[in-house]
């Protein structure tokens, strides 16, 4: 079915694809078709900029609009404007074209002020064409740039939250689910510097009754569990884990319309319904789940699965964390089960797994610069076969063979970097949007990973001047009398 998806998706794309193209050689006038080389003037553009700039503006409102939440569904409206800013730039590419080739065409004007003004007249010539071979690229690096943008953003605000929310010097997780994880626990007692082991994080499933009875997670924390995972009170207080009473997280408050001094039916251990008062709403970045109750009220509801969630472990003053760590590390690592983690440990697994998402991407780019290689390839070689009197007078008048391969290699990564720039100004605000989006109502951490940006930059650089090779070389070699011969 995958297969038969992609050829159908495959046709319908081409099929689009081939749609303005057919349209542009059916109104051809015979006339000018007859012409031995295109030298068709190039229409305005003035509808093209109308049209993209619109679609452009909606885009931009709409997806601000989403990433702000300031209208429902946000997350359609977050879609629908990244789509449209996308489209109406490819639209309206061409309007960018000269004002893009007198500012990336500047310093090799500078360097070479013949090759470079030659590169940069002909990139402007025929605005349509430099853009349609740009697109592919600067669709490519947008994905990329927002992206890494966005798992740039995200590990730093990941590693921000467990640097603040984290008070515990030490962490360990399990690899497995353990209900009693005493063992391991005199273990790490009995290193030399370890000051505590709290276990009270355990978690465990309830059941809410009535006639389709629901899960909902239940974890126990101690006083000491609730200052050094952050536990945030949104409403209420400590009262709801000293007076036998419940904290509920405040996602689960919204989604089940209940709050502060409403009760929650739990099953009990005997089976029968247990009434437990809402004393606190919270917040946490850390142990999200839906009920926090304190160690001695976690046997009361009926619960299935229980295990410890977390082992928190503060180092006694004066001992070197890192020295501890490794030395727990050694006191349970026959056990097989046991994960020691500091902060940083904490922010590196975290940012492991956004890694592997961001190798995929860089993956995409790969993929995108072989297919923009290709149209620069081809847009090139056409370019040369229909200035061939053009090239053919440049050598009349003195240029070089070396002449003519520089300006069309110069000229090819002018394009190359025209749509990795464009790429990079779309993708970077669209991932500040979507790290906006995602953090909702938190404190959003933006970080725009500049090295990434800078290698995209040379990269378009390098596949500019590899893809210039085979058409800058035919380029050399024409004839010059056949070039500029007439009959």
């Amino acid at each position: 079915s995958i297969i038969i998806t992609s050829i159908i998706i495959g046709v319908i794309v081409t099929v689009i694809a081939a749609l303005m193209p057919a349209r542009s050689a059916a109104l051809t006038p015979p006339i000018e078709a007859m012409r031995e080389t295109s030298g068709a003037a190039e229409k305005p553009l003035t509808v093209r900029t109308i049209i993209g700039g619109t679609i452009v503006a909606l885009g931009v409102a709409a997806f601000a609009a989403g990433a702000l939440r300031a209208m429902d569904p946000a997350g359609t409206l977050l879609g629908v404007g990244a789509l449209f800013i996308i489209v109406g730039l490819v639209v309206m590419t061409p309007t960018l074209v000269g004002p893009a080739v007198a500012v990336l065409g500047w310093p090799f004007r500078r360097i070479s002020p013949i090759l470079g003004k030659v590169a940069s007249e002909s990139t402007k010539a025929s605005p349509r064409k430099t853009a349609s071979t740009a697109s592919a690229l600067m669709i490519g690096v947008a994905l990329v740039a927002t992206g890494a943008t966005l798992a740039t953003s995200m590990k730093a605000s990941l590693s921000d939250i467990t640097d603040s929310a984290i008070q515990a010097d030490l962490v360990s997780m399990t690899n497995l689910p353990i209900s009693d994880p005493s063992v391991g626990v005199e273990r790490m007692e009995q290193v030399d510097g370890v000051a505590s082991v709290d276990t009270s994080v355990d978690a465990g499933r309830a059941m809410i009754p009535g006639e389709q009875p629901a899960p909902a997670y239940v974890v126990s924390m101690s006083d000491y569990a609730v200052d050094a995972l952050a536990l945030v009170f949104v409403e209420g207080d400590m009262t709801a884990f000293t007076d036998g009473n419940l904290a509920i997280h405040e996602s689960f408050a919204d989604s089940q319309d209940v709050g502060l001094g409403d009760t929650i039916s739990l099953l009990g251990a005997d089976g029968a319904p247990v009434e437990f008062e809402i004393s606190a709403i919270v917040s946490t970045e850390i142990i999200m789940t839906e009920m926090y109750v304190s160690e001695d009220v976690f046997s009361t509801p009926q619960l299935n699965g229980i295990n410890t969630a977390v082992i928190l472990i503060d180092v006694a003053d004066g001992y070197d964390i890192t020295e501890v760590k490794e030395e727990v590390i050694a006191s349970v690592d026959d056990l097989y089960v046991y994960q020691i983690f500091d902060k940083d440990d904490l922010a590196g697994m975290i940012g492991q797994s956004i890694d592997m998402v961001l190798t995929m991407l860089y993956a995409l780019l790969g993929l995108s610069i072989v297919i923009a290689a290709l149209g620069i390839v081809n847009t090139l070689s056409l370019s040369v076969a229909d200035r061939t009197r053009e090239i053919g007078l440049l050598r009349a008048i003195g240029l070089s063979k070396r002449g003519v391969r520089g300006s069309i290699v110069i000229e090819s990564i002018i394009i190359s970097v025209l749509g990795a720039a464009i790429g990079i100004v779309v993708g970077v605000p669209v991932a500040i949007g979507l790290t906006t989006y995602l953090a909702d109502d938190a404190d959003a951490i933006f970080a725009i990973p500049w090295g990434t940006l800078g290698i995209i930059l040379l990269l378009a650089i390098i596949v500019g001047a590899l893809a210039s090779i085979l058409p800058a070389r035919r380029a050399a070699r024409l004839d010059v009398l056949e070039a500029i011969a007439t009959e």
